[in-house]
């Protein structure tokens, strides 16, 4: 039996928590799966990119008759900052209620190219982006907080309130 009580609700006692989450269980580990196993920023974008068969035939003009359609995107133009915004909150059908998604999303501090989703991919425009920012949410889709890092030089700072941190980059 495993028993782990933590009457804590800042992320080092989650982050002790789901280190020491029970997996033995066959359902215990496929909810882990589902809800909490990382993920990675590229394999997001992967999903996002990906052709969806729509539920509407449309009509066809040169045959006329009603054919399967699908909807794809393609990253036409890169910006020159890019901010990306995940949607972290879930709609749990059986249950008709929204829930926060508490997957870790992995995401390289550099080089993080968008080659790949990009329409024209011969482009020599820079595809290579390096991160100084994020606003990181803790708590549920109601009610929480907000903590900001941020890089000034090549040093990471956390900005929480009032307080402010150095950091190593191995942290954020």
């Amino acid at each position: 039996m495993h028993i782990l009580l933590s009457l804590s609700s800042d992320q080092e006692s989650l982050a002790i928590y789901q280190l020491h989450l029970c997996r033995d269980d066959e359902s215990v580990l496929r909810a882990w799966e589902v809800h909490y196993r990382p993920c990675s920023v590229l394999s997001c974008l992967n999903d996002f990119m990906q052709a969806e068969l729509l539920d509407d035939e449309i009509l066809c003009k040169p045959c006329n008759e009603k054919c399967p359609t699908t909807k794809s995107l393609a990253i036409w133009r890169l910006p020159k900052i890019l901010i990306i915004h995940f949607k972290r909150f879930v709609c749990v059908k059986e249950e008709r209620r929204w829930v926060k998604s508490c997957k870790v999303v992995d995401f390289p501090l550099e080089n993080l190219d968008l080659r790949e989703w990009l329409r024209d991919r011969d482009t020599k425009v820079q595809t290579k982006y390096n991160c100084f920012a994020i606003a990181n949410h803790y708590g549920a889709m109601a009610s929480g907080h907000y903590v900001a890092y941020a890089k000034n030089g090549e040093q990471w700072y956390s900005f929480n309130d009032s307080r402010c941190q150095v950091l190593v980059s191995a942290s954020v």
